[in-house]
């Protein structure tokens, strides 16, 4: 196979993007699926990859680990996809026979990594990816904002490690598309959720995702509306999804005694615990990482099911040589979709 033509965001270093062709000269391994790219999208992990706070990346790396595409040749051993099938992609990298692996913990595979970190991204026109990394759309999936499938997976998978009681008070800092993913989720198990944000806008769409309570961490008596709406006893869960260490250190103080708080933003900087108070509280503390085979699929039921709409959290579509214009705006935003169609 030669695909001459392969235009591929490239990262050369911090801050330094180059649009170049990335030739494909191989033959398909047995196992293997040729996708063509159609619309991908961008997160924080992608954002410090950019920024260069994260160690693991070799220099120059293909970005990108969330999108979608349609097949266009699969290997002789691929019986789940067939040419034309829409999919979503799997990013994670796994060798399948680590510990981790055996323990079907392939999000935690001790030689693995993450495409557009470890290994180049799917920001490209054409990629190899393996049939265990390709999950078949549903014709009534619409394939535009089927990109953020990869982040609901992560929500899901988080989410599995809580306990969630009905009428629990469960609290999310920072609504970017996660926050307002955890919000829809935890609002569909029964908790009170209540969404904590330092950007106004963000009320009506915690609103339309469940939320009953919307804080600005701006207003100068927030932390009492917190005790009031809890009626001073503090939340049963905490989630964290901002990475703001030092606002986390602050919000602790609100997790009642055998509350849970999660971990779920992504941060490479060191934060100080209130190591007694979480003792003396008997929190749960957890942290998660990306997700499983079973999230992914969970993930494409909620959407085909109309249990959460990925479109509202999409901002613009964008073509994907305007890739600079992303990372200049996107704290200000939700998600812009990279087309490779536009």
């Amino acid at each position: 196979m030669h695909i001459k033509d392969n235009e591929a965001i490239f990262l050369i270093k911090p801050y330094s993007l180059e649009i170049k062709n990335n030739v494909i000269n191989k033959e398909l391994d047995k196992d293997e699926v040729l996708v063509k790219i159609k619309h991908a999208s961008i997160c924080e992990t992608d954002l410090k990859i950019y920024r260069g706070e994260i160690s693991k990346v070799k220099f120059p790396v293909i970005l990108g680990h969330e999108a979608v595409g349609e097949v266009i040749q699969t290997g002789e051993n691929v019986t789940s996809l067939r040419d034309g099938d829409k999919v979503v992609i799997d990013p994670n990298i796994y060798d399948g026979v680590c510990s981790s692996c055996r323990a079907l913990k392939f999000n935690l595979c001790l030689n693995g990594g993450l495409l557009g970190r470890e290994k180049d991204g799917v920001l490209q026109e054409y990629i190899i990816l393996q049939e265990k990394n390709l999950y078949r759309l549903p014709t009534s999936v619409d394939i535009k904002s089927a990109p953020l499938i990869q982040p609901l997976s992560t929500v899901i998978h988080a989410q599995k490690m809580l306990t969630v009681n009905p009428n629990d008070y469960a609290m999310i800092i920072g609504m970017g598309i996660t926050g307002l993913m955890h919000t829809r989720l935890l609002k569909e198990k029964g908790a009170k959720v209540i969404c904590v944000s330092r950007l106004e806008e963000k009320a009506s769409l915690v609103k339309k995702f469940g939320g009953e309570f919307f804080l600005n961490i701006m207003d100068k008596n927030f932390q009492d509306k917190i005790h009031e709406i809890t009626e001073g006893e503090g939340v049963d869960i905490l989630i964290d999804t901002s990475a703001n260490v030092e606002l986390i250190y602050s919000m602790l103080k609100h997790l009642k005694p055998a509350g849970q708080f999660l971990s779920f933003g992504i941060t490479t900087k060191i934060g100080n615990i209130p190591m007694y108070e979480l003792y003396y509280k008997e929190a749960k503390i957890i942290f998660s990482r990306s997700s499983l085979p079973k999230d992914f699929i969970d993930a494409i039921n909620l959407v085909r099911n109309n249990q959460i709409d990925l479109n509202s959290l999409i901002n613009d579509y964008v073509n994907f040589k305007n890739i600079g214009q992303i990372f200049k705006e996107y704290e200000s935003k939700l998600r812009y979709i990279i087309s490779f169609d536009l």
